[in-house]
């Protein structure tokens, strides 16, 4: 059991420390200082795109009437290639060797054009009903959720927090001010154009339109108020 820490060590001490150094500790052996400042010395805690965390920007989803099921999940990995992008990574598979019926989940990475983050299509593809007839006609849905991420510097942390903390708000305030803003905004429209290509290819894929559409986009500014993204 440590020794309970007095007034001084408690209230001021955490302050000549450095962000990100945890070394008080309660009588009970609890972090008293991890747990009051951990959350204040992540300058990005309000906003979660920019401290290297997925935020969803949109989803769409598209349901065909398709020929071929079988062949669907193995030609559908090279449309990323068509959109410059890598051969997608396989998260999940699962099909029914009786039925014909199959679900896939696989996500896809790409630099932004700021360089400073990535986007994240992540296309979940099921049978709705199983294949039947001649040509193995079957109701397909695509759902491809598009998600961003960037991975900033995280402030100052050389000097104590009674310093550190004004500089690192004026930082978090001129970056989003002058630079963040417009950057999620022509990086958010490239994300975009993305997940558009990448259905232009499916409807290319299939030589039809979809029997139906659905799309859900989050339109987001960073406000540094309340650091609310979506609005």
């Amino acid at each position: 059991m440590s020794d309970k820490p007095n007034w001084f060590t408690r209230n001021i001490l955490p302050w000549i420390h450095r962000p990100g150094t945890y070394s008080i500790e309660d009588e009970d052996g609890n972090n008293i200082e991890k747990d009051k400042f951990k959350e204040s010395d992540n300058i990005w805690s309000d906003f979660h795109i920019f401290d290297g965390q997925w935020i969803q920007l949109a989803n769409k989803v598209e349901w065909y009437k398709s020929p071929n099921v079988p062949t669907i999940y193995k030609e559908h990995k090279y449309i990323f290639e068509n959109i410059d992008m890598s051969l997608p990574y396989e998260e999940f598979y699962m099909e029914n060797m009786d039925s014909g019926e199959f679900e896939s989940q696989m996500s896809d990475t790409l630099a932004l054009p700021s360089g400073k983050g990535e986007l994240k299509l992540a296309p979940t593809i099921a049978t709705k009903a199983p294949p039947s007839g001649e040509n193995d006609f079957a109701f397909v849905e695509y759902n491809v959720d598009l998600h961003m991420k960037y991975n900033m510097p995280g402030g100052i942390t050389f000097l104590p927090r009674v310093l550190a903390y004004p500089l690192n708000r004026f930082f978090k305030w001129a970056f989003i001010h002058y630079i963040g803003d417009d950057m999620i905004e022509y990086d958010g429209e490239f994300a975009r154009n993305k997940l558009y290509e990448y259905f232009q290819y499916i409807r290319q894929y299939h030589g039809e339109e979809p029997m139906q559409s659905k799309t859900r986009e989050s339109e987001f500014k960073p406000a540094v108020e309340d650091g609310v993204f979506f609005q």
